[in-house]
């Protein structure tokens, strides 16, 4: 425990053939894994979204605000911006379906609440 300064985790919404996740269902299982290990605070590694089956615009601009405030220990979200297609798997990028969710993402980095360093 006095080696690690953060706890990390990745966490995928699926969507198909998993039902639509929100961004806290999504976080919920390694969250509460880690609150039973440490008490240390979290970074979420990599997080993403598909467009199928949901709002991804919903899931960004709801998701954020309610994973800071259900989990004061989160410190950072970094959203996994790759089109994985190529490894048979999907297309994360913010800009699918269109732009609207990279107009989201932009939103959410304006906001003073998302700013900040990670000591």
């Amino acid at each position: 425990k006095k080696y690690v300064d953060y706890a990390g985790l990745s966490s995928f919404n699926w969507s198909t053939p998993q039902p639509w996740k929100s961004m806290v269902s999504t976080f919920a299982p390694a969250m509460n894994a880690i609150a039973a290990l440490t008490s240390k605070p979290v970074i979420v590694t990599e997080t993403a979204s598909v467009a199928v089956g949901g709002d991804k615009v919903a899931w960004i601009t709801n998701g954020y605000p309610a994973v800071y405030a259900k989990w004061p220990q989160l410190k950072a979200v970094v959203y996994f911006n790759v089109d994985t297609r190529f490894m048979g798997q999907r297309d994360w990028r913010l800009t699918t379906p269109d732009r609207s969710p990279l107009d989201a993402y932009a939103d959410i980095l304006a906001d003073s609440r998302f700013q900040g360093t990670v000591p």
